[in-house]
C-alpha cells in the first residue's frame, strides 16, 4: 500500500523576517503542507508536492520556503529546490513542486545532466 506521508509546519513572520513554529493560525502566518513525498534512490533526492496556505498574505518567497523546508526536512537550505508553483485564483493557496537532495554534489551533476 501506498503510504501517505504528510508534514506540516505553521509559520509566523516577525518584523525580523525569521519564521518560527507555532500552533495557532492568524492573518500574518502560513501553513506548509508536503504530500505525494517519495525517496527517490536513483538521483539521490526526495520528491514532494508542496501546498502553502496563506490566507489574507502574499506568497512566501522561494528563499523563506527553501529555509523552512529545510528545517522541516533536517537539511541545510542549499539542497532544496522548489519549483512550478501556482497559486489559485482567489489567493490564498499555492501549490507547488520541491526537490531535496542528498548533498549538493549530487544536485550539482543532476542538473549538468538535465539543463
Amino acid at each position: 500500500w501506498y503510504q501517505r506521508r504528510v508534514r506540516e509546519a505553521v509559520v509566523s513572520t516577525q518584523s525580523t523576517g525569521h519564521y518560527y513554529i507555532t500552533n495557532n493560525l492568524s492573518l500574518s502566518m502560513a501553513t506548509i503542507r508536503t504530500r505525494k513525498f517519495i525517496t527517490n534512490r536513483i538521483l539521490n533526492r526526495r520528491q514532494m508536492v508542496v501546498d502553502i496556505i496563506h490566507p489574507g498574505k502574499a506568497n512566501l518567497s522561494k528563499e523563506e520556503l527553501k529555509e523552512k523546508l529545510a528545517t522541516m526536512y533536517r537539511t541545510t537550505a542549499d539542497v532544496v529546490m522548489p519549483f512550478g508553483f501556482k497559486t489559485d485564483f482567489g489567493g490564498g493557496r499555492t501549490t507547488g513542486f520541491a526537490l531535496i537532495y542528498d548533498n549538493v554534489d549530487v544536485m550539482q551533476k543532476i542538473d549538468q545532466i538535465i539543463g
